[in-house]
């Protein structure tokens, strides 16, 4: 008896010392984001993308985040592991953990102080994030975190996914072919001195039906194919220009002395915007692949700046001047792309994007802190609803002139439309976030407060 309890002893401790109890992994294993207790980010790009694949420094599973409830650049910087530093440079470090993987973040300014070698402890302030345009960021402010098998002195293998003993945040980012896989996911930073794993790991929303992972929608633009009302046939005239790169060019390279480096010398996708193009979870069963995006605007940013976030799977930017009644286009390729890049945009207007055929992803739905009143114009507006989820007679009950309205549903890739003289209306709800065109027979206020 007394033998076979100490065999069964002896099983265990060698499941646990092989990772292989779950609640051994999970109390032993895990990182937090490397970021302040309390901060919030968002994946603005996930696994697969220009430059986070095999091709690349072998990095598919790298993730770039940012921050969504104040802003990325200036952000504290926390060590998401204790170790010991393996390389610093100008923007970026590496840590290398008891495992003799390494944590490498950058696009970040490295505390003063921190050379190859220096120990350091979970939750010790390791940097500051860069400003945009700065530490090789591509204009974004983000940080880029992934996890490497090391080759020592400073040389780094292929990355791990964030699963099992390096789930981030009690989240697991399974590995997946998808494009873009995981962006939009959301953390909420529990890093702080002697952090412990979460005792149960939860799937990212991205694959939590189990089996192959989903598709990874991000945001984007959408159709107006089949406007009513010459607004519609404008935007179908205007024809945006093939983009011509890939999602991002970012590089990392190592140096002759053996230290990793990440030069970073792409167009991002990301933009300075952070939040209002931010990538979508997967919202629809069928992910739609190319056509139309429409996207809500939540905050004061440019056509650029919109274009920056999600450029590389866009071919054009077209924004609805409603009060010119005229369209603009945009693309960095475009005549006249510079000009038109500075349009700027306000809470409550919106912008439709040509998705490539390659790209599958999906606006998330945003809404502007406290909905705005929008000045709308005689004629045709696209603009965004960011008041609660609501029935068409409350959401329009502040419009005295309103001739028709057409909601561009993202996932089907229709519209969705209301008339006061139809028998039937297909619009019924105005939900949060939506983009939508509005026909007024004289210029009013649209306050968003049903």
């Amino acid at each position: 008896m007394l033998r076979a309890l100490g065999s069964l002893i002896a099983a265990f401790a060698a499941l646990a010392a092989a990772g292989l109890l779950l609640l051994g992994a999970r109390a032993a294993g895990g990182v937090p984001v490397p970021a302040e207790t309390g901060s919030r980010w968002e994946i603005v790009a996930g696994y697969n993308t220009g430059t986070h694949n095999w091709n690349d420094q072998q990095d598919p599973h790298a993730i770039d985040i940012v921050r969504i409830d104040a802003d990325t650049a200036g952000s504290a910087v926390l060590a998401p592991t204790s170790g010991s530093i393996s390389y610093a440079s100008s923007d970026c470090l590496s840590i290398r953990d008891a495992a003799d993987m390494e944590h490498l973040l950058c696009h970040i300014q490295p505390a003063d102080g921190l050379r190859r070698g220096s120990p350091v402890e979970i939750g010790q302030r390791v940097g500051t994030v860069w400003g945009d345009g700065l530490g090789n960021n591509g204009g974004l402010a983000h940080i880029h975190y992934a996890v490497h098998h090391s080759r020592g002195s400073g040389y780094m293998g292929e990355t791990v996914p964030f699963t099992g003993a390096y789930a981030i945040e009690d989240i697991e980012l399974r590995d997946g072919d998808a494009f873009n896989l995981h962006a939009g996911v959301d953390f909420t930073s529990t890093n702080r001195p002697g952090w412990q794993a979460p005792l149960v790991t939860r799937v990212s929303p991205e694959n939590d039906q189990g089996g192959e992972p989903a598709q990874s929608p991000d945001d984007g633009g959408d159709d107006n194919s089949e406007h009513d009302g010459g607004a519609t046939a404008a935007a179908n005239g205007e024809s945006g220009a093939e983009d011509d790169h890939d999602d991002q060019s970012e590089q990392d390279a190592h140096s002759d002395g053996g230290a990793h480096t990440h030069a970073d010398d792409h167009d991002h996708d990301h933009g300075d915007d952070a939040a209002v193009t931010a990538v979508a979870r997967r919202s629809a069963a069928q992910p739609v692949i190319g056509g139309w995006r429409a996207i809500a605007i939540d905050r004061p940013t440019s056509l650029a700046a919109v274009w920056s976030k999600r450029g590389s799977t866009l071919t054009a930017l077209h924004y609805w001047d409603r009060f010119r009644q005229r369209w603009l286009s945009y693309a960095p390729m475009l005549p006249g792309g510079a000009v038109a890049g500075t349009v700027t945009l306000s809470p409550g207007d919106a912008v439709f994007g040509v998705v490539q055929d390659a790209a599958a992803w999906l606006p998330r739905i945003l809404r502007a802190p406290a909905p705005p009143a929008l000045r709308l114009s005689q004629g045709w507006n696209f603009v965004s609803w960011h008041a609660e989820t609501a029935a068409y007679a409350d959401a329009f009950q502040s419009l005295n002139t309103l001739a028709a309205a057409h909601l561009w549903d993202n996932e089907q890739q229709r519209y969705l439309r209301w008339s006061p003289d139809a028998a039937v209306n297909s619009l019924e709800t105005i939900p949060a976030g939506a983009s939508l065109w509005l026909q007024l027979a004289e210029p009013e206020t649209w306050v968003q407060s049903p």
